[in-house]
């Protein structure tokens, strides 16, 4: 009943509705049945949503407002050389903490997990801390012999992930009580090795957003790196693990010094703290980190947070802006901070600003400055509106805001009947249309069929294709495409 309460009442924004019975849920509200819990501080550490969690080399763990790096009261005011903490008596476990690190903290059950002492020093020790009861307890011994700087606990709050300084990757199933190597072996999108890149950069952190996407971020004093691990992550043993680079190796650290722990807040923002105990928050992969305040004390070792984001470091849409041509076109017109990895941009026109059409696909590029355009030659006659989406290659997508264009002459592309049962018509409405054809694709692909078009009306026989959909195409002498789906009877 502890749990219930402590996720249902006091954290809504981390209920899983799924995991309780609904009849219990409704029991607990509709009786007036109000669980009382001990007045301590954990109780409450997930009040604000939005805080961190920072672990100080006493292991120490403190809440951090990431709004002005204010550091609370300890949040783990018991004294680790109280044996009777301890659910079990274990070698070293009154010793006293050495290099703590690999702070997570789980939303689900409310505990924190970390190393006390770290595993590549002697007597190591993993533990969890619960801040209801105001007890540690000490996990199964861990089979990593080097240290650890970077982990976090999965969206589901069932395992625990940490990274070695030699790039193995390890999972600690909660519920079990076990450890299971995952890896050793990592590459990016584009095939480079990622491994070394970990080994190089012996300090950092990871965090784990909404989806279970994990993000990884290798640091050194000179450089940092930003990598994601797409859900769903692995918790048995795989032979390589191929990242997303977000940000590439070569990004120099905010403050020329370690970046030491990673956490998100619930609009995605990547907070950093670094070795000299200052604080950044970074707001997208292109941006430069900027800086929230000190830390104090300054010796934190890792961070952690309540938040599981839907949407990570959120593209912020440096222009869009529009322009309607004098021969009846429109031309469009933005530029974003790069995100390599980024599948495209989808254009989007409406006439009325409620029914949407996707009317172009621009690639994404590194080539162009992060500056991109395109031309709708097929726009309709008076207002216009337009609006990007971001698709990014794990499918996720971000929309930019709505610009509106009035057209006065435009160029007419029609095609219809849609659905048609023997014949389409395409309607040419520029006289200048040379070298103009059209490509018909069915549903798989396959290019079965292509026209040369003249302007005004042309005629293309569909009675020998089968019932299904079809896009046809529209080309354009100057590169422009036009596309049209369609539905055959």
């Amino acid at each position: 009943m502890k749990f219930i309460f402590r996720n249902f009442f006091l954290n809504p924004l981390n209920m899983r509705l799924n995991q309780y019975p609904f009849k219990t849920i409704l029991f607990l509200v509709f009786t007036g049945i109000w669980l009382v819990t001990p007045a301590t501080t954990g109780a409450q550490v997930c009040s604000n949503p939005n805080t961190l969690f920072a672990i100080d080399n006493s292991a120490n763990i403190y809440p951090v407002d990431p709004t002005n790096a204010t550091v609370g009261a300890v949040i783990n005011n018991l004294s680790y050389t109280l044996a009777t903490s301890y659910t079990t008596v274990v070698a070293g476990q009154t010793a006293a903490p050495s290099s703590p690190n690999g702070l997570g903290y789980n939303s689900v059950n409310g505990n924190f997990y970390y190393f006390k002492r770290d595993p590549g020093g002697g007597n190591k020790q993993f533990v969890c801390y619960d801040p209801l009861l105001n007890k540690y307890t000490t996990l199964a011994a861990t089979p990593i012999t080097v240290s650890v700087h970077s982990a976090c606990i999965n969206f589901n709050g069932t395992g625990y992930y940490c990274l070695d300084v030699s790039s193995n990757l390890y999972y600690y199933d909660i519920a079990l009580n076990t450890w299971t190597f995952i890896t050793a072996t990592f590459t990016d999108q584009f095939a480079n090795n990622v491994t070394t890149v970990i080994q190089s950069m012996t300090t950092g952190d990871m965090a784990i957003d909404g989806l279970n996407n994990m993000w990884i971020l290798p640091s050194n004093g000179t450089n940092y790196s930003l990598y994601k691990m797409k859900a769903p992550l692995p918790t048995t043993a795989v032979a390589s693990i191929t990242l997303q680079e977000v940000v590439p190796p070569t990004r120099p650290t905010p403050s020329g010094t370690s970046i030491y722990g990673v956490a998100f807040d619930l609009s995605g923002n990547l907070y950093m703290s670094t070795s000299a105990g200052l604080l950044y928050k970074l707001t997208n992969p292109a941006a430069v980190p900027v800086l929230i305040g000190t830390l104090n004390p300054t010796n934190m070792t890792d961070l952690s947070s309540c938040a599981f984001p839907l949407t990570v470091l959120p593209v912020s849409w440096t222009n869009f802006s529009g322009t309607a041509q004098n021969n009846g076109t429109a031309l469009l017109n933005w530029s974003i901070p790069g995100q390599p990895g980024d599948k495209g941009f989808i254009i989007e026109q409406s006439t009325d600003a409620i029914n949407w059409k996707q009317v172009g696909f621009v690639q994404s590029s590194a080539i162009n400055n992060n500056s991109y355009s395109y031309t709708d030659i097929n726009p309709g006659a008076g207002n216009n509106f337009y609006k990007l989406e971001l698709v990014n290659v794990d499918g996720s997508y971000v929309y930019s805001k709505t610009i509106e264009l009035s057209i006065k002459n435009p160029v007419k592309v029609s095609l219809w009947p849609n659905p048609v049962v023997d014949k389409i018509n395409i309607r040419l409405g520029n006289t200048n249309s040379n070298g103009v054809y059209a490509i018909t694709y069915d549903a798989g692909g396959r290019a079965i069929n292509k026209s040369n078009l003249q302007p005004g009306i042309n005629t293309i026989s569909m009675q020998s294709f089968p019932a299904g959909s079809y896009t046809v195409q529209v080309h354009f002498q100057n590169g422009d495409i036009i596309n049209e789906k369609l539905v055959k009877q």
